[in-house]
């Protein structure tokens, strides 16, 4: 069926009036952002408790946009970021920037624990109109009408109640009150279904308030890492099928499959010789090589 094509009744820029050039998650840039890729998979670094920051660079012709549009140079359009997230329904919407010629920047800032599941980003072209200008032909003559809209989708996995991570009380609860965290990996009833999991329904991270400030930083952050790794392996190493799994062949289809075949192979290079036993044996050398990895993960080293 072909599609179908809807006019708002107005003139407008075509997508290549709006050209992305670069995305910035938390500070970090995406790769490959600006060549036709419209989804991005953050399953394996994504966590619900952390601010999400995100920044897109654009690259416009403002004279090119306001001519298409039949806008008059005292209109005003404007850049914005909005975000809604499948998974806990909120929107949320950035700053309205004028444009102009050369590199935009758009940004928006989003609360921890506001989104799940996956974040429909879009970036748009918006008209302030100038009441006393006579309209042009063609031209929008609603205020706040919207020109044009690019769509993005970052893939969080997860749901508003399976957060990777969230503060609690430990004080409460004798076993754990001098704790830093307690890390809960969900037992899956069989191979098939360990095998496509995302890391963000595996995992629960506890997080005592006493030490919620210090998640942030490094060395707090690859002490953590080692801990999910380390019981990660050790459940995996323990289960016939699984540990079948690592030492053959074979990729996991899910994010969480995936995370604990490249640690394995990592830390056992060798394959299946003595791993078991290995691990039994040789706990602290284990456990400082996985540090390291985990120290190298989080560029730290």
């Amino acid at each position: 069926m072909p599609k179908l094509f809807f006019t708002p009744g107005y003139n407008t820029p075509d997508h290549q009036s709006l050209i992305p050039l670069n995305l910035y998650i938390n500070g970090k840039e995406q790769e490959n952002f600006g060549e036709g890729k419209e989804e991005f998979d953050l399953t394996q670094s994504w966590t619900a408790n952390i601010p999400l920051n995100l920044m897109v660079k654009f690259d416009l012709d403002a004279a090119s946009i306001y001519s298409k549009a039949s806008l008059s140079k005292r209109d005003k359009v404007l850049l914005a970021l909005h975000t809604y997230s499948t998974g806990t329904k909120k929107q949320h919407v950035g700053l309205f920037t004028e444009i102009h010629t050369g590199e935009n920047l758009a940004q928006i800032d989003i609360p921890a624990g506001e989104i799940s599941d996956n974040l429909i980003v879009s970036a748009t072209l918006t008209v302030r109109l100038d009441d006393e200008q006579q309209r042009n032909f063609g031209a929008p003559v609603v205020n706040w009408s919207r020109l044009l809209t690019r769509s993005w989708t970052l893939k969080l996995s997860g749901s508003q109640s399976q957060a990777n991570v969230v503060v609690v009380d430990f004080s409460k609860n004798p076993r754990w009150s001098k704790s830093m965290w307690h890390v809960q990996i969900r037992k899956m009833p069989d191979l098939e279904n360990w095998l496509i999991s995302q890391q963000s329904n595996m995992l629960r991270i506890e997080i005592s308030k006493d030490y919620a400030e210090s998640l942030l930083e490094p060395h707090f952050q690859t002490l953590l890492a080692t801990d999910i790794a380390i019981q990660a392996l050790d459940d995996a190493i323990k289960n016939d099928e699984i540990y079948e799994f690592l030492v053959n062949e074979g990729d996991g289809e899910g994010s969480w499959s995936i995370f604990v075949k490249t640690l394995f192979q990592a830390i056992f290079p060798e394959g299946d010789v003595n791993v078991r036993q290995k691990w039994d044996q040789n706990p602290e050398d284990i456990r400082t090589a996985v540090q390291n990895l985990m120290s190298v993960s989080l560029e730290l080293s």
